[in-house]
């Protein structure tokens, strides 16, 4: 995860796009939000949301909540004013806790975003006042142009910034393929590898899905149960693989009946790599008690995600040694535990 993490740690998405439908919908969006998708980016756009005058609080915190915001601009993009209020705070983001911005120029001259020139400047102005302009309000004037002021800004920040150009690229597959590559770099996506689906297992990954995100309130608890060689490993790696962006704090532990079974100091050994995980560091543990003592002032207070994998006996799945409880993570934490005797997955810990 970028540095930009330490300043909005609660990613809601990966990307957040702002574009004007009417230009780019059935085209190059559509283009790049299914290449966006099929590379595992999770991506918010806004196109069904209805449209009025200012976002509404929903639109807000899905701006907010994106580590990377994709803007669109086209030729009619300043003929929406809810386009502009959109840039207008995705810049505002970007200043403020560093979200990244990616710009597309797409059939549009750079230099009439940064200097809103020409018939694109002359639309922000008529889009100004068909928008904010009331009759009856002797201060209309004053708030247009306080509006147009916001707007311009954001506009000549915008334009400022580098970009890509669809003129320079020779078609829009290859635009969407660039573009994809960055975001991808940009957010530093590393998946675990993954063998073919067994035959019906995508549609239980993604009830499993479901089912973390309608338990965001609290701290939720996955048990992953099946004979051996029947996908277990696989589900879990493709939830984590799909969920694991929207959480700074996770780790993925592999093999747990074979580390166990060949080191005596099998806990110990999970609890370091637990914390080399989150710490991205070596870290020593001479007990189980102080291991313990160090997770819990490690993750006081956060969200994590955690994969237990091949979990096999009751000592294995020891989460008091491992984490004292769970009272200390935050809500919106998720545990996955993977296992071939379904009564571990009865007991309460």
């Amino acid at each position: 995860m970028s540095s930009t993490s330490s300043s909005n740690p609660q990613w809601i998405n990966d990307v957040f796009i702002n574009f004007r439908v009417e230009d780019t919908r059935q085209r190059f969006i559509s283009h790049l939000y299914a290449a966006l998708k099929n590379a595992r980016v999770n991506t918010y756009i806004d196109c069904q949301l209805p449209k009025g005058t200012e976002l509404g609080p929903e639109l807000s915190r899905a701006i907010e909540g994106s580590h990377i915001s994709i803007v669109v601009f086209s030729k009619r993009y300043t003929e929406s004013s809810w386009c502009l209020n959109e840039l207008k705070q995705v810049m505002e983001c970007h200043r403020t806790h560093g979200q990244l911005v990616v710009l597309v120029f797409y059939d549009i001259d750079p230099s009439a975003v940064r200097h809103q020139n020409g018939d694109f400047g002359k639309v922000l102005r008529a889009t100004v006042k068909k928008t904010y302009f009331d009759p009856r309000d002797d201060s209309g004037d004053e708030r247009m142009e306080h509006v147009l002021a916001k707007w311009r800004s954001a506009l000549t920040q915008a334009g400022n910034m580098s970009g890509w150009d669809a003129n320079n690229c020779r078609n829009e597959a290859e635009l969407v393929q660039q573009i994809v590559e960055d975001i991808s770099t940009k957010l530093d996506i590393k998946l675990l590898p993954i063998t073919k689906f067994p035959v019906g297992l995508e549609s239980r990954v993604q009830a499993v899905i479901e089912f973390t995100e309608n338990q965001s309130s609290q701290i939720c608890i996955i048990g992953i149960w099946g004979m051996g060689g029947s996908g277990k490993t696989t589900a879990a790696k493709a939830i984590y693989n799909q969920i694991n962006r929207k959480f700074v704090d996770k780790s993925f532990i592999e093999n747990i009946r074979e580390v166990c079974e060949t080191d005596n100091r099998g806990i110990i050994h999970l609890q370091q790599q637990l914390l080399s995980d989150i710490l991205n560091s070596k870290e020593l543990i001479h007990s189980i008690a102080s291991g313990t003592d160090t997770i819990e002032r490690t993750f006081q207070g956060k969200r994590a995600l955690i994969v237990l994998d091949d979990v096999t006996t009751i000592k294995q799945l020891d989460l008091e040694a491992l984490f004292r409880n769970l009272s200390f993570f935050s809500s919106g934490s998720v545990f996955i535990v993977t296992t071939r005797d379904a009564r571990l997955l009865k007991l309460e810990h």
